[in-house]
Parts: structure tokens; C-alpha cells; sequence
């Protein structure tokens, strides 16, 4: 325990991993710029790593695939990806960012939809029905007035009658990122803060507008893609709706993984992405995706095993004392090193000898204490077999990676920059690479 906690201690930051100068335009390059999601990896960082690790042609597997990042750069690298995840919101952006259509056709399909949205609309239509019968729909009313439900609505329900299957998850990805733009919640906000008074766009326009610019970004992915690749995105992109921990036996003899995992509590993504659950997956509350995750504080049954990271029981204890267990703060971290150490467990298991694994986490702070992430990921992973390789220590530049940076120390909540009395959330964090014996 003790040598990892120095190991870390003495690292410093090597400023060729921070990429400071990026700006967002930068990082939203070619389709990345699809949909919107927190504590994205940059795809600089993926794109350096998949070139640093892997050959064309060798697969990459990313079990925590979030929007797609390590899918997109893999691509254009002419890598095999595999990417997995249990959240039906990245499920839906990684297939529409792998959809295996010719550009043109992409844009002829595109128009007819829209332009079948735009009859229907002139003949004054209700179609809020499509919603009206859902579980969530007292959830829907709550963030979005009636004019906005009954153009989204409709534009849905023309969605829907797509008959081919790559453009209807297309133009879903599309439908899903406009939701933010068109409800009271606050554009600046990650998590769920209502703001009553907010001016908000007509639907429609801003769905059009949104997926024109989709479809000139994937003409340039389209383009920029290898000439092998092109046309046959199907045979080189694998993207699954299952949990990390269930990765399957087609994925056996990995030579990479690459992942960023979640951060114990900080992002409830089921509560971030409910916008687009209660659209788009009307028959179930959105709130039964949230004990799927891992990482979430909703409480759940606690895995019966033992933590291997020393480091990691400490922190459970500390946090035993400090909370009193009023907030179940233990219990929810506690399952979270365990749920990382089962996926930890099966990631060695599907890579071949000499094969590696990188990690790309950070620390956080909870109830006055300290969650050392990434310290308690490496003694896992050496306790469970694998080589350490390497740790690289990376400033984030805030510019380039959309995170909450501040917290007020008293309270642990998120804050502004401006605030005198702050901490930042996330200075740094890890790219920690592993390698299975040869």
C-alpha cells in the first residue's frame, strides 16, 4: 500500500499529456461534436494512445465507452473497436457515430425526414399522445412546456417511421441532443437545475439545424476515414449495451483496452442523461437505469467480496467515521471499488499475454475525504495480476475538458471558478497503463 501511495506522491505532471493550447473547437472535431456528455476524454488523448499501443488493423476495446471517443480516433486509425456500455444514452450516440452509410444517402434520407416533419407541421397535428401514456411523462411536463412537448412529439413519432435502421438512430442522437436546448433546464448546468424563465428555441428549427451540422460532420469522418474502412464501418466497429464486467467471449486475446472509468458519485448519469430516458425509453422510469451504473450513490446491493486495495479499505473506514453512515457515503464507495475490481478482474481475463490496459481516472473528495481513485485502481490491478507499465500525471486544462472544476470545501458541492473560497475538483489526473504477463 505504502509504495503506491508514494509512487503517486512523487509524480509530477508531464505537460505533453495536458494539451493546454486545445480549445473546444479543437476537441469536437469530425463527429465527436454529435451529442453532448460530461467528463469527456479529449480525442487527442485517445488518439495519442491508440498510436502509442496498438497496430492498424489490432482491435481496442473500451468497456467504459461513454461518447464514443476511443470508437471515433480508433477508426480513423484504422483500428478494430469494440465499445461497451450499460447507459442506453452512450449506447445510442456510439451507434450513430458508426452508422455504415454512404454520405450522400446519409443527406437525401436526412431531407425527407425533415421535410415530412416540416408537413406535418403545417397541418397542426397533435401527436403528444406518443408521450401522453409514457410512466415519465409527469417527468416531461415538469421540464418542457406543452408547445415544445407537442413539436417533440411529432418529430419523434416521424423519427420513429424511418425505415432504415442506421439513419433512425442517426437522427434519434440528433432528437437527443436538442433536448437540453429545448427544456428549462440550465444550459450551464450539468447536473439537473430547472431555470424558470429560460428562453427556449423552437424545437424544430433547432433540430434541423442540429442534424445538418451531423451530417456535414460525418461527411468529413466519412472522408477522413481509411480507404478499407469506408463502406465497411460494420466489420471494424463492434458497439454493445451491456455492463463492463459482462464483456464477451468474442473479445477474448485483446491486445489493447483503453477506458476512462466514471468517478465514485460524481456523475450520476442516469439523473444527466434523464432527458433523453424519458423520451426515448418511455416504458421504463428512468430512474430504474440508475442502480446499472457503477458509480452511483442510489443504494444497492453491496457485492459480497473483499477488496484487494488496502488503500481502498482505508478510505471506506475513514469514511465510516466521518459520515456516521448517515448518508451511506461508505457504502456507496465501497461498492464502487468492488464493481471496479470485479471489471478489473474480467479485463485480464479477455487480454492476451503481454497485452495492456489503460486507464485514464482521477481523484475526487467526499465527506471530507480524500477518494484516491486512481492509487486504489493500481494496487487492485497489480493484487489481481497485472504489470504496472507506466503512470503519466496530467494536468487537466479546463478549456479542453468539460468538468465541474471548483467545490466549496465546507459543503462539497460544485461551484463557481469565481468564488473566492473554493477548491479545484479536478487538477489531475492519471493515464495508468497495464500490461498482463507474458
Amino acid at each position: 500500500m505504502k509504495h503506491v501511495l508514494n509512487y503517486f506522491a512523487s509524480l509530477k505532471a508531464d505537460e505533453s499529456w495536458t494539451y493546454a493550447d486545445l480549445t473546444p473547437k479543437d476537441t469536437t472535431y469530425l463527429t465527436h461534436s454529435y451529442h453532448r456528455y460530461p467528463a469527456k476524454f479529449i480525442p487527442q488523448l485517445a488518439n495519442r494512445l491508440i498510436r502509442m499501443y496498438t497496430e492498424q488493423g489490432e482491435v481496442v476495446l473500451d468497456p467504459f465507452v461513454g461518447s464514443g471517443t476511443t470508437i471515433v480516433e480508433g477508426l480513423l486509425l484504422g483500428r478494430r473497436v469494440i465499445g461497451m456500455d450499460v447507459n442506453p444514452v452512450s449506447y445510442l450516440i456510439c451507434r450513430a457515430k458508426t452508422i455504415n452509410v454512404n454520405p450522400d444517402f446519409l443527406e437525401k434520407n436526412v431531407e425527407a425526414t425533415l421535410k415530412k416533419i416540416r408537413d406535418q407541421s403545417k397541418n397542426n397535428l397533435s401527436f403528444k399522445d406518443v408521450v401522453e401514456d409514457s410512466p415519465n411523462y409527469t417527468r416531461i411536463k415538469y421540464w418542457f412546456n406543452e408547445e415544445v412537448i407537442g413539436d417533440l412529439s411529432l418529430i419523434l413519432s416521424t423519427i420513429e417511421e424511418v425505415e432504415n435502421e442506421d439513419i433512425r438512430i442517426f437522427l434519434k442522437c440528433g432528437f437527443s441532443h436538442i433536448l437540453k436546448n429545448c427544456s428549462k433546464w440550465q444550459m450551464y448546468s450539468i447536473k439537473p437545475h430547472k431555470k424558470e424563465g429560460k428562453k427556449i428555441p423552437p424545437a424544430l428549427p433547432t433540430f434541423t439545424r442540429h442534424v445538418h451540422q451531423m451530417v456535414n460532420k460525418y461527411r468529413l469522418f466519412y472522408n477522413a476515414l481509411p480507404e478499407n474502412i469506408k463502406g465497411s464501418i460494420k466489420r471494424y466497429a463492434e458497439v454493445l449495451k451491456r455492463d463492463c464486467r459482462d464483456v464477451p467471449l468474442f473479445c477474448e486475446d485483446l491486445p489493447f483496452i483503453l477506458t476512462s472509468p466514471p468517478y465514485v458519485t460524481s456523475y450520476e448519469y442516469a439523473d444527466i442523461h434523464q432527458l433523453t430516458l424519458i423520451w426515448l425509453e418511455p416504458e421504463i422510469p428512468y430512474t430504474v437505469h440508475k442502480k446499472k451504473f457503477i458509480g452511483t450513490s442510489i443504494r444497492k446491493e453491496k457485492p459480497n467480496l473483499n477488496l484487494c486495495s488496502e488503500i481502498g479499505k482505508e478510505i471506506v473506514e475513514e469514511l465510516k467515521v466521518k459520515d456516521n453512515n448517515k448518508h451511506g457515503h461508505a457504502k456507496a464507495v465501497f461498492t464502487y471499488f468492488a464493481e471496479m475490481q470485479q471489471a478489473i478482474t474480467k479485463f485480464r481475463e479477455r487480454l492476451k499475454p503481454g497485452g495492456k490496459a489503460c486507464f485514464i481516472i482521477g481523484n475526487t473528495r467526499l465527506a471530507h475525504v480524500n477518494i484516491l481513485n486512481a492509487e486504489v485502481l493500481t494496487e487492485t490491478c497489480l493484487n489481481v495480476g497485472y504489470n504496472l507499465e507506466t503512470v503519466m500525471k496530467r494536468r487537466i486544462a479546463f478549456s479542453a475538458k468539460f468538468l465541474p472544476s471548483a467545490r466549496d470545501p465546507e459543503t462539497g458541492r460544485f461551484v463557481s471558478l469565481e468564488k473566492k473560497n473554493k477548491q479545484i475538483a479536478y487538477p489531475n489526473e492519471y493515464i495508468i497503463v497495464f500490461s498482463t504477463p507474458a
